[in-house]
């Protein structure tokens, strides 16, 4: 059995993690297993799952709060286990290339850095991060990006692959059983869902979300706002709610198990984000057969249903809230296949991991 190492920042909500999972369920586990280097210890959402599976977890100091312990502890950490022959580095930016510096003076074959966005949050990583794509080919020797906006943004003329964020399709098929349970939970029987499934950070613009949907409720006041998910800005976004008077309107479900049935509740799904690289929750949102609202940075690569709608962040207000309230009365199809044909089942790309880990790839 191979064992695969997989560095990341952490084990909670982010759609990095959530991706890995993915694979990890789908994998061919008698042959591959998945172990995690996570650089941030608050998160566990998936440690009993892991540990379900056989995984083990390490933990490191935080990156970049703690740069020098963080170094010093990676280092010792492939001083110690020589069992990996591979690692999987999966990161937003290359801003944290540490891990694949010692792997290789360590003697770790394949060192695969994976790319998930097309951004960096500050200007000081987005510096580092074009300094450090200088030298990335002498330490990593597999590419891989989630679209193709990613893989040149992040590698520039090193040849890449693309893997694709698959999904398990069967999951997300319309089922209007399922909705109206959901419906009946959340009191919104008879309401205009809009929703929204993404960690509370900077780059998914919940501060616009709130935005839109103000203006939306002047012209549908049966409109209610269901946000899924945590992350560090929960809180502001919670107050800012309130203090615009729409509180009561905002459904704050945090982090939830099952997504795909939430979004079956949903009517629109509202996706403004400042950035991102292919995000995993709009294949989910069009698997489940609703139509999308989204900002135009978004790779188009994303579209497969034709059921994306992208506006440029720029525009006015009320024009997103408009193109919102025009889906109102959207009918929902099964799209199982046009989200298998355009590559996002995770069944089958699990097997294309599978064959880079264990030596070759289409």
């Amino acid at each position: 059995m191979e064992r695969v190492l997989h560095i990341i920042a952490g084990l909670g909500s982010g759609g990095a993690e959530s991706i890995v999972m993915n694979y990890y369920r789908f994998i061919n586990r008698e042959k591959i297993q998945f172990d995690f280097l996570v650089r941030n210890s608050a998160q566990h959402r998936f440690d009993d799952e892991i540990t379900k599976y056989g995984g083990k977890i390490y933990y490191t100091a935080p990156f970049p709060k703690r740069t020098l312990r963080n170094i010093y502890e990676v280092y010792k950490f492939f001083k110690k286990h020589k069992e990996y022959n591979i690692i999987h580095v999966h990161a937003n930016s290359l801003m944290y290339i540490v891990p694949l510096i010692i792997a290789k003076k360590n003697g770790v074959k394949c060192r695969i850095i994976h790319c998930h966005s097309t951004h960096s949050q500050k200007k000081i990583f987005n510096i580092i991060h074009y300094f450090n794509r200088m030298l990335i080919g002498k330490y990593a020797n597999i590419f891989i990006a989630c679209s193709k906006d990613a893989g040149k943004w992040m590698f520039r003329d090193n040849e890449y692959i693309i893997l694709n964020n698959g999904i398990d399709i069967s999951k997300f098929k319309y089922d209007i059983q399922i909705r109206n349970e959901i419906r009946k939970e959340f009191k919104i029987e008879d309401k205009f869902v809009i929703g929204h499934v993404g960690r509370f950070s900077y780059e998914k613009n919940h501060g616009f979300v709130l935005d839109i949907f103000e203006e939306i409720l002047k012209k549908q006041s049966n409109a209610v706002l269901m946000l899924v998910g945590e992350g560090e800005l929960f809180d502001k976004i919670k107050r800012k709610s309130i203090e615009m008077n729409i509180g009561d309107k905002v459904i704050f479900t945090g982090v939830r198990s099952d997504v795909n049935k939430l979004m079956l509740a949903m009517d629109v799904f509202l996706f403004p984000s400042i950035y991102e690289g292919l995000p995993l929750t709009l294949i989910e949102a069009q698997a489940s057969g609703l139509p999308c609202v989204v900002s135009n940075v978004i790779t188009k690569e994303v579209n497969v249903t034709n059921n994306i709608n992208y506006l440029d962040l720029n525009q006015d207000i009320k024009e997103w809230a408009n193109c919102v309230l025009s889906l109102f009365n959207f009918k929902r199809i099964d799209t199982g296949n046009m989200i298998k044909d355009a590559g996002y089942d995770i069944s089958l790309e699990a097997k294309k991991l599978e064959k880079l880990y264990l030596g070759g790839i289409e």
